[in-house]
């Protein structure tokens, strides 16, 4: 399963079922506690971001799409999607 985390308005998206949980719980745990900094990612390097409790945050469970042949495997890599490229 992969989400995609919108805070403000970056978005990540998060494809390990542990980061995933640990996102979610410190998002809540950092809007209850009146605001944090939170690494965002399937790793420890991810980028941090600024969660109060007046941060538009929302998660959304994207559809598994079955791999292409040939593509290489980024499970591990945060992405960083910019609708305004397109």
């Amino acid at each position: 399963m992969s989400i995609l985390i919108t805070v403000n308005r970056e978005q990540f998206v998060l494809r390990d079922p542990d980061a995933i949980t640990r996102v979610r719980a410190e998002i809540e745990d950092a809007a209850r506690s009146g605001g944090r900094m939170l690494v965002i990612g399937d790793t420890a390097d991810g980028p941090e971001v600024l969660v109060t409790p007046s941060t538009n945050v929302r998660i959304d469970i994207l559809p598994l799409d079955s791999p292409d042949p040939g593509t290489s495997d980024d499970r591990d890599e945060i992405v960083f999607v910019d609708f305004d490229e397109y």
